[in-house]
């Protein structure tokens, strides 16, 4: 393999390793959202008021924070809230 290849292939494990993380993290916080029969996303402002945080704080997180449990859908931002506490908790 010549240097282009590896590097290739080595970017191609990276970003597996982070799709990984990521299922990791949402299929976590689908557990837990299961044993409490509650949605698994929430739009901003309900996701803040859940985890006891002002929604300017949760919006920081959310649109600049990298690895933040946050999905985009069209316009629209949710969170997992589960998850999101165990993102906080991880990285305050």
């Amino acid at each position: 393999m010549n240097t282009s290849n590896t590097e290739i292939i080595s970017r191609l494990q990276s970003i597996k390793a982070e799709i990984n993380k990521i299922e990791e993290i949402l299929m976590g916080g689908m557990k837990e959202a299961e044993n409490e029969h509650e949605k698994l996303f929430h739009p901003p402002k309900e996701a803040a008021e859940k985890l006891g945080i002002p929604y300017n704080c949760l919006r920081q997180l959310y649109l600049y924070e990298d690895g933040f449990p946050v999905i985009k859908i069209g316009s629209r931002y949710y969170i997992s809230v589960p998850a999101a506490k165990k993102w906080i908790e991880e990285n305050s």
